[in-house]
């Protein structure tokens, strides 16, 4: 944070009135870590240069001649010589300040992100039983740049090469499979028979996302036995990514259909 402090300013010192202009730079920072719970800080760190001068001085004597202008001579030289005291009082006081705005305003919006994230998102993630864990982080001059594992203890990771980041991107988010199909797992839908109505049901209370319970679909006598192992996955494969179902059997009706595997390809735009 940049920021500058311009003054005028009186004061009363018997038995003159002096009027001061004062200028003051300040530059302020915090340090911002990412940790595996939401973002942690550091207080402000807060540095200040100032430059004063004196803009005038009136005395109680001004009327007088030789008196006055002694007076007011005598009353600028005692300035003069505290300029040193007054600089380190104003840079203080400049520093003290803007420390405490920029903490109270920084804090408490990263305050309303933390509750916003585990209000949501680590909410619905220990409700899944996943964690998010920090592997590496490290700035540069141009990223700021974190290694994160989204998974359970057991987990499988991955070793894919990481696809190179766009020429002037602002910011870039690499997701590996592993990440999404690791909690396509824990919604342990291995084994479960249901409608497609009472499946929506089913991922809206394990997903805390009420609306997809409200998703309009077309009545019918279907029933879906998903299967007992990797009955939803997903693959990325170069610009596509491919949904994979699995079920043990689908009914419709008198119709039945066993060991059915579906495969959906996306391409994001």
């Amino acid at each position: 944070v940049f920021g500058r402090v311009v003054a005028s300013t009186s004061s009363n010192v018997f038995p003159a009135k002096l009027y001061n202009q004062s200028y003051a730079t300040y530059f302020g920072q915090k340090t911002l870590e990412w940790r595996d719970d939401g973002f942690a800080y550091s207080p402000a760190v807060v540095s200040a240069e100032s430059i004063n001068k004196l803009g005038g001085v009136q005395t109680d004597v001004d009327f007088i001649p030789l008196v006055g202008d002694l007076t007011r001579e005598v009353v600028r030289s005692q300035y003069e010589a505290k300029q040193g005291a007054i600089r380190s009082e104003m840079k203080t006081k400049v520093a003290r300040e803007a420390r405490a705005r920029i903490d109270a305003e920084a804090n408490e919006r990263f305050d309303a992100v933390n509750a916003r994230m585990r209000a949501n998102f680590f909410a619905d993630l220990e409700r899944l039983g996943l964690s998010l864990k920090t592997q590496r982080s490290k700035t540069t001059d141009e990223w700021l740049l974190a290694s994160l594992r989204l998974g359970t203890d057991f987990s499988l990771g991955c070793q894919t090469t990481e696809p190179p980041t766009l020429p002037g991107a602002f910011a870039d988010v690499k997701l590996h499979e592993s990440a999404v199909n690791a909690a396509l797992e824990r919604l342990e839908l291995g084994g479960k028979t249901l409608t497609p109505s009472e499946t929506l049901a089913y991922l809206a209370q394990k997903l805390n996302k009420p609306g997809l319970a409200e998703v309009a679909i077309e009545e019918n006598e279907l029933v879906l036995a998903f299967a007992e192992t990797d009955p939803v996955v997903v693959r990325f494969f170069e610009d596509r990514v491919e949904l994979r179902l699995k079920f043990a059997a689908l009914t419709l009706g008198d119709k039945n259909w066993e060991n059915v595997d579906v495969c959906v390809s996306y391409r994001p735009t």
